[in-house]
């Protein structure tokens, strides 16, 4: 079908290879022994073989390779190179050189092996004479497909690819002719499966089906020839459809991404211009998170279509590559044909590519006359959205149904003629651009150098003449500037008869303007996108044009447009001028009063329309000598933007104007007026003005402002932050007042060297163990926090402090009383330690504490005025169980790790549910039975952490409650907090505030040991049988109760894999794929489903010699292999316990 005699006008080729004699005019580095490298060289257009042939005389010495092949369709030659310093920079330092690269041999993709299936065993339906189909054909309604066309050997599907059995039972009839003089009967399992995934006879009454009955040409990889020889071999040999199920090799030298092979590209354009479709696997490199793009080549060029995999519930499948996809087909589990006259399942993307590639065969076959470009519309125009994202799915999953149904449905064969005319009928130096498409063919009848055509698209100008061009099929879209267009001599109006609408912005003054505006459906960038940013996001679009046009194709109505600049905008829609133009930009304040505090910084907001930059002022009355203006840019445009005023920096070189939250920049900053810097602003009202646009001047005058405000400044004042704090109780040393330096605290340096927490002058750094500390303190600062007094009393008074300097000093002072104490050197400046500070009456109601520092160097993390005791507890081991929610504190998954999280769990009377609380001082300490490790709040969370001397995160004390008791952890007062109580079930414990809820309340319940099963971690196995080697599974992936459990080859899948659970004193097992129990029923073991599992869901684990006896409760029989001969899909049931390796099962945790 496609034509074999095109005259071959790009680009040349020459391939070498190793040298044979030494390069005259270079050093060699090594004896010819050591092998030669594949090189590609491309030579410049209408560059002959002989030509060829004497660049490479003269570049590298007249014995310096060897002619092995030479390519005719490229004029590529191969040749040796051995031995030479720099062969690529040599070679193209020759002027008639466009560029040189080592050569790549192509690689099948990782894939899992081959696995032969029995048809009386595959999982799929039959389908007129073939035994079965893969259900990757019905997923993409391939039999509803071929009730319009099976496809024929009409059409001709190469595939590029490791040996096929061209003599399989399944494949022989497809290989018609010459095949292009491959000949191979003893084939390999990856191209012979890849060759039966696109093209298994259908209806032969043998085996399975393919895609199509398109006829097939193989192509062996790595036989010799090169990638770029076997696709112009299959060019010329008519293949219409291609497909490559392999990859480049290897990435760049950073790791980034693929290495481009340009000759490869250019072999594939060549292909594509040539009318061929070529289809490839995207590739099985999902588990390289670190590349941006993991799609390798020849997928990744524009010119082929990219095919990711998918699995029986369209989910893209785990290995399936991230990238440039166009289109995904199903890929999992696929079965085809293997050498041999056998058939079997493997997954990958080297799948889904011929599945595709057959689709393609079909459309060919429903209309010849398609081209590549309309091959891949059709393809993504009728693919089913999966849900997934762009980068792994494309376009979505392929649909052969409704890709065929639109192409036979296609009336579009009559040909028609369209003309695009100036309507002034006279040259007058205004051209007007047009672009337009059709679904069917496009050919020009009558055009000039302005104007181009690839395929269905065109793109030109007209000034006082006319272009003409024949079409097939519907107008698709039509745009330009005011020019007139007819379709078989009749005028008409594009936005009544084309699909699509266009929309040209266009700047004429040279001058930037930036756009955005909303569309009523789909959109696309049209022919004329370039010059500057531009971008679609879902139904917005958005821009910036400086002296040139955009264009885009859309469906729906324009609406919401803005256009901000200096330029000067007309827009066009379809080929009318429209009304949209560039708006004016305005900037007010957000409200009318802003406060804030003298030597502090204060933020007001600016409210932007139609502008993204605005000039802003504080100050600059008449009674006001001081003013700073800045410009603030780089903003999202409409919408608020927040400016900080640093009162403290003002007058000085340092930041005074800045819009940090906004993501803006504040430029152009300019000072002014009597104040040098010395001393705090007044605590006075100063003006503020804005307007939109850029800043022009060192100030901005009241007459050019757009709108107006006030800062109001005034002296600070104390009061609490985060406060009061209620005493009796603890209170976080960064949360002292506000009110600044001299009013809520004394700081004798500048800044916050910890720059954590607060934006404050006092040094505040991040605790290792969670929370905040005041740090780095110097003899005579103070900090003063404003307290509640609940009820009056004396209290003892303790900190938590550290020092690794010699230890530190302090006082702490209530209403002219005070206590004072020192301690020594903690070892480490975040080694915290408890001191008691002394006693101190307190009277009902609010108060001011002041902590004074005595001594230099040490770090403060909190003080607590401490009420009430720890109830006495018994040491022993406990069981945890919440209050409210009636569900144990559990370590989740049995782990052992540092870090772990608390969660609650429903009793299993397990040693992770189990805790031995023991005295430690005037606290406790409660360590998980199964690890030996302590509980430990951490960043309001309870984990399990550690060992050996415990810290105060790990200690607690017991408060008695209405029921049970509160856990308070003693280094952040916290308590233990069921989390989710509405949805419970694998809720974290965290800590938060006490605030009396029984979600804080705990019942210690004194654990004892009922559980007669051996001691099995929960967690999630796969199940092999000692006997026999293979792996429970669940037949055929069901989801439904009732399904067979049954042994099978291990193929990582997750109907192979089971989550252990304790339950009571025994286990429940529940297959992950589909969430339901294991259970005996008359002799099998099924999947059931079920909330609260019954004695037949429920088993226990006996040791064995290897591994375990898995019992059933109810039954009391074991898990057994009924017939171990039966290694493919032998069922699993249970039987009276004999001592058999046939019921034993070793537990391999996934």
């Amino acid at each position: 079908m496609t034509d074999s005699n095109l005259t071959v006008g790009r680009r040349r080729f020459i391939q070498t290879t190793g040298l044979l004699a030494a390069l005259g005019g270079f050093t060699t580095t090594g004896s010819a022994s050591d092998g030669g490298h594949d090189y590609t060289i491309s030579f410049g257009p209408d560059t002959e073989r002989g030509k060829a042939t004497e660049v490479l005389d003269e570049q590298l010495g007249a014995d310096s390779y060897e002619i092995t092949d030479h390519i005719e369709r490229l004029s590529i030659t191969e040749a040796t190179v051995d031995d030479v310093e720099d062969p690529i920079d040599s070679i193209e330092s020759h002027d008639r050189v466009d560029y040189a690269e080592e050569a790549m041999e192509p690689e099948i993709p990782d894939e899992p092996p081959a696995v032969e299936v029995a048809m009386t065993d595959a999982e799929t339906a039959d389908y007129e004479g073939d035994p079965k189909i893969s259900y990757g054909l019905e997923k993409i309604n391939g039999p509803t497909a071929w009730e319009t066309t099976e496809g024929s050997t009409d059409v001709t599907l190469a595939v590029i690819d490791s040996a096929v059995d061209t003599d399989h039972v399944d494949l022989a009839d497809r290989f018609t002719g010459d095949n292009g003089g491959y000949d191979s009967s003893d084939g390999d399992f990856h191209g012979t499966h890849v060759a039966g995934c696109a093209a298994a006879t259908t209806g032969n009454g043998v085996g399975v089906a393919g895609a199509s009955d398109s006829r097939l040409l193989a192509y062996q990889l790595n036989d010799g020839n090169s990638i770029i020889r076997d696709v112009a071999d299959a060019v010329e040999a008519g293949a219409d459809v291609i497909n490559c199920s392999f990859r480049s090799p290897g990435f760049t030298e950073d790791g980034s991404e693929w290495v481009e092979p340009q000759g490869w590209r250019e072999a594939f354009d060549d292909a594509r211009a040539s009318g061929v479709t070529v289809v490839s696997s995207a590739s099985n490199s999902r588990d390289k998170p670190d590349k941006p793009d993991a799609v390798g080549y020849p997928a990744k060029f524009d010119s082929v279509i990219a095919v990711g995999a998918t699995d029986r519930n369209d989910n893209v499948t785990e290995f399936s590559s991230e990238g440039a996809v166009d289109i995904a087909a199903p890929g999992n589990r696929i079965l085809s044909t293997l050498p041999n006259d056998v058939y079997g399942e493997i997954s990958g993307t080297s799948m889904a590519s011929p599945i595709a590639a057959g689709v393609v065969g079909l459309l060919l076959d429903a209309d010849p006359e398609l081209s590549p470009s309309e091959v891949e519309e059709i393809l993504t125009e009728t693919a089913v959205d999966i849900g997934e994202p762009d980068r792994l799915a494309g376009a979505g999953r392929i649909d052969a149904a409704a890709a065929v149904e639109q192409v036979a449905g296609d009336s579009g064969s009559e040909e028609s003629t369209l003309a695009i005319s100036d309507p002034d009928g006279e040259v007058d130096g205004f051209e007007r651009d047009y672009e337009l498409g059709v679904t069917g063919s496009l050919e020009p009848t009558d055009i000039n150098d302005h104007d181009s055509v690839d395929e269905s698209t065109a793109k030109g100008r007209v000034d006082g003449g006319t272009d003409e061009y024949t079409f097939t099929g519907d107008l698709q879209y039509f745009g330009s500037k005011g020019a007139e267009l007819a379709i078989d001599g009749e005028s008409v109006d594009p936005s009544e008869v084309a699909q699509k609408r266009t929309i040209i912005v266009d700047e004429t003054a040279d001058a930037t303007v930036s756009y955005e505006f909303e569309v009523g459906g789909d959109a696309e960038k049209g022919a004329y996108a370039g010059g500057g940013p531009d971008s679609i996001d879902g139904t917005t679009i958005s821009g910036e044009v400086n002296g040139h046009q955009d264009s885009y194709r859309y469906t729906g109505e324009v609406s919401d447009w803005s256009a901000k600049g200096d330029g000067e905008l007309t827009v066009y829609i379809d080929s009318e001028e429209a009304s949209f133009g560039v708006t004016d930009g305005d900037a007010t304040f957000g409200q009318n009063v802003y406060t804030g505090n003298v030597n502090e910084t204060v933020e007001f907001t600016v409210e932007l329309t139609n502008t993204d930059t605005a000039t802003v002022q504080v100050g600059g009355a008449d009674d006001v000598g001081y003013y700073v203006a800045g410009e603030v840019s780089d903003t999202d445009g409409d919408g608020s933007v927040t400016v900080v005023f640093d009162s403290a920096a003002a007058g000085t070189d340092q930041t005074v104007l800045s819009a940090p939250e906004s993501g803006g920049e504040v430029s152009k900053v300019t000072q002014g007026g009597e104040f040098d810097g010395s001393d705090s602003l007044d605590a006075v009202e100063y003006p503020l003005r804005v307007r939109a646009g850029e800043k022009t001047g060192d100030s901005l005058a009241e007459s050019d402002a757009d709108g107006m405000g006030t800062l109001s400044l005034k002296e600070p004042e104390q009061s609490p932050y985060n406060g009061p704090h209620e005493l009796p109780g603890r209170v976080q040393g960064e949360d002292f007042d506000t009110g600044g330096q001299g009013v809520a605290y004394n700081d004798t340096g500048e800044g916050n060297r910890g720059g954590e927490y607060r934006d404050t002058d006092v040094d505040i750094g991040d605790a290792t163990e969670g929370g905040y500390f005041v740090g780095w303190i110097e003899a005579g600062e103070w900090w003063e926090y404003t307290v509640e007094v609940t009820e009056a009393g004396t209290y003892p008074v303790e900190a938590l402090v550290a020092s690794d300097d010699g230890g530190g000093s302090f006082t702490v002072e209530v209403d002219g009383e005070s206590v004072s104490t020192s301690f020594d050197d903690t070892g480490g400046w975040q080694s915290w330690t408890t001191v008691s500070v002394g006693e101190l009456e307190l009277e009902q109601g609010e108060t001011v504490v002041r902590i004074t520092s005595d001594e230099r160097l040490w770090n403060l993390n909190w003080f607590e005025f401490v009420g009430g005791e720890s109830a006495d507890i018994e040491s022993g081991v406990y069981e945890l169980h919440n209050v409210e929610t009636d569900l144990l504190a559990d370590v989740e998954g049995e782990s052992e790790a540092d870090g772990t999280d608390l969660i609650q769990w429903p009793s299993n009377g397990q040693q992770n549910q189990r805790f031995q609380v023991s005295a430690d001082g005037d606290a406790y300490t409660l360590t998980a039975q199964h690890s030996g490790k302590y509980l430990t709040a951490s960043d309001g969370n309870v984990v399990q952490k550690g060992s050996g001397d415990p810290s105060d995160s790990q200690r607690w004390t017991f408060v008695s409650a209405d029921t049970g008791y509160v856990l308070e952890n003693v280094a952040t007062g916290d308590v233990m907090t069921a989390e989710n109580p509405n949805e419970p079930k694998d809720a974290t414990i965290d800590t938060a505030a006490d605030e009396a809820s029984e979600t804080q309340q705990w019942e210690l319940v004194e654990a004892t040991d009922d559980n007669e099963s051996a001691d099995v971690k929960s967690g999630v196995y796969e199940f092999h049988n000692v006997e026999t080697g293979r792996v429970a599974d669940v037949a055929y992936n069901s989801q439904d109760d009732g399904a067979n459990v049954i042994q099978y080859a291990d193929w990582d899948d997750e109907n192979q894999r089971f989550q252990v659970r304790p339950d009571g004193d025994a286990y429940t097992i529940t297959a992950q794929h589909s969430n339901r129990y294991l259970a005996a029923s008359d002799g099998n073991v099924v999947q059931d489903g079920g909330e609260d599992p019954s004695d037949s869901q429920r088993w226990t684990f006996e040791s064995a010699d290897t591994g375990y006896v898995v019992k059933n409760v109810a039954s009391g029989e074991v898990m057994t292999v009924e017939d171990p001969g039966d290694r493919w899909g032998g069922n699993i049931g249970t039987a009276a316990d004999e001592g058999d390796e046939t019921q034993q099962w070793e537990l391999d945790e996934v």
